[in-house]
């Protein structure tokens, strides 16, 4: 019951924490996940991807997924941090699908005969990309729906120029959005500085943007790894100057490194350490005796 829904391993084991217990339970649950034959007909049905694009979610940096994947030779794409857009094909897919269902569940449906009704639809309907349906272009066959028996369908196959069909849509795609969206080629590079735009933050009075760090790494035409190892896309990324000698040494106090293990730019000697001036003495006003005291004896 727990793994209706066809979760992960720490998913079931939290729900099931939550109401029962047994000896073993872990290994036990641990073993039906794996074991399961639902779970496992993404490999199974289609054979093992070349590659995987993922976002960067915890049951996707894991280590029990990366063994996974590993074990069978296929490569993990993770998209830069806070960014979905690197894999909107995904997010377009999941956009659909959620409308799909929650009109089905509307009508009266169940969620499992939900998804697979929308499922179905989408698979026996042409795709605008490509020209197709995704059930012709996988199994060489168009899926046959009761609105199908009004016509006889003739055999088709799928296309010889599908790929570059959708290249050029694609294309078109990205000019029309790079025109909206006003986009820009980013000109950072390798070796310089930049702030990330913090996507959440502890407190209201911190700053927006991290502490300037550098780029060690171009991944593609707009993402980029900084010395902390993290991706980040051009987006969220503000360039900033290096950072001061006099900054570097108050942030490192505590840590042991000193003004040598900075890491300046290329050709650049270190600021130098500039002392703030003192500040100018508050002028004194002068005091004088009021003239219309001139008759009287007073004590100030």
């Amino acid at each position: 019951m727990a793994h209706e829904g066809h979760l992960g391993i720490v998913k079931v084991k939290q729900r099931c924490r939550d109401l029962v217990w047994w000896p073993a339970i872990d290994r036990d649950i641990e073993a039906m996940v794996r074991g399961c034959t639902a779970c496992l007909a993404l490999f199974s049905r289609w054979g093992t991807p070349t590659t995987i694009t993922t976002d960067n979610g915890p049951q996707f940096i894991s280590a029990e997924f990366a063994a996974f994947l590993g074990g069978r030779g296929v490569k993990h794409i993770r998209t830069a941090l806070y960014h979905p857009e690197a894999n909107g094909g995904v997010e377009r897919m999941n956009q659909t699908l959620k409308n799909g269902i929650r009109a089905h569940l509307v009508d009266g449906f169940q969620f499992d005969a939900a998804l697979l009704r929308t499922l179905l639809h989408y698979r026996s309907t042409r795709h605008s990309t490509t020209g197709s349906s995704p059930a012709l272009l996988m199994m060489g066959r168009e899926l046959q729906l009761p609105l199908d028996r009004l016509r006889a369908q003739a055999d088709l196959a799928p296309p010889a120029q599908v790929r570059d069909r959708v290249i050029k849509c694609q294309r078109k795609m990205k000019q029309r959005y790079d025109r909206t969206r006003r986009a820009k080629t980013p000109h950072i590079a390798v070796r310089d500085w930049v702030r990330v735009r913090r996507a959440h933050r502890d407190h209201k009075l911190l700053s927006f943007c991290s502490q300037p760090m550098r780029v060690t790494e171009q991944l593609g035409p707009a993402t980029f790894r900084l010395s902390d190892g993290s991706r980040w896309h051009a987006s969220r990324l503000r360039e900033a100057a290096p950072p001061s000698v006099t900054a570097d040494m108050e942030a490192n106090t505590d840590s042991g490194f000193g003004v040598d293990d900075l890491d300046f730019p290329a050709g650049q000697p270190p600021a130098p350490i500039e002392h703030p001036a003192e500040p100018a003495a508050r002028p004194s006003r002068a005091r004088a005796r009021p003239g219309y005291l001139k008759d009287f004896v007073t004590n100030f």
